[in-house]
């Protein structure tokens, strides 16, 4: 596994439990489904955000099938949990070319505590 980050302080733990939450999912989707050799994790502030890149060389998926599995429901968890503290999760992914998610969250807003 890769790892390029960024050091990011001064963040609020709702902030961080759900961050951490969703970084921990992703990587045990890909343990579990993926079938990656490799996976490269990016964490950075851009334009007053995080944001959050994890990718894998996996079997990939098709986006449409989110949500679509019957008692299968943690992308749709992700999304929410992202939704929670003011931010946003974006799912590239199919079949044969792995998957990339990119979660973005406002380092000011609602979950800061500022209006």
């Amino acid at each position: 596994m890769e790892l390029l980050e960024e050091p990011i302080v001064n963040i609020p733990y709702l902030v961080r439990e759900n961050c951490l939450y969703i970084i921990s999912e992703c990587l045990a989707n890909i343990k579990k489904h993926a079938n990656a050799e490799k996976v490269r994790m990016e964490m950075k502030i851009i334009n007053s955000e995080i944001v959050i890149k994890i990718s894998d060389n996996g079997i990939g998926f098709k986006k449409k099938s989110i949500g679509n599995h019957a008692g299968r429901y943690g992308l749709i968890g992700l999304f929410e949990r992202a939704r929670l503290i003011g931010g946003e999760i974006q799912i590239n992914s199919d079949i044969g070319i792995g998957t990339e998610i990119t979660m973005k969250v406002p380092i000011k807003g609602e979950a800061y505590g500022s209006v």
